[in-house]
């Protein structure tokens, strides 16, 4: 099992124990908050892997990203415009990435 499973189970099983002795209203602040915990968790994992390629020889501050409420990417420092994007929708309690391809060598 991964770090994530374990970490997704445990929500998983807490919510199950919760949905036994709460009612309907409260299965939306649960999902919500699961999303809330799913953003998070994609932001830490998309700047722990941007922070190890950056440590790795001849890649220092190769990548970078940026993440707000506004809006999310990963990109690589050259070319910013060019890159992922994120897009949560707390509403619909979904993210979709999305990258833009270079058109040349880099």
């Amino acid at each position: 099992m991964s770090e994530r499973s374990k970490k997704l189970a445990h929500y998983i099983r807490r919510a199950k124990e919760r949905q036994s002795t709460t009612g309907h209203d409260n299965q939306d602040e649960l999902l919500d908050k699961g999303f809330s915990f799913l953003k998070i968790d994609i932001e830490r994992e998309f700047h722990n892997q941007i922070s190890d390629v950056n440590q790795e020889p001849g890649c220092n501050g190769t990548f970078g990203c940026a993440f707000s409420d506004k809006g999310s990417r990963v990109f690589k420092n050259v070319d910013q415009d060019k890159g992922l994007t994120i897009d949560f929708n707390p509403a619909e309690r979904t993210a979709e990435i999305k990258g833009k391809e270079p058109t040349g060598p880099s």
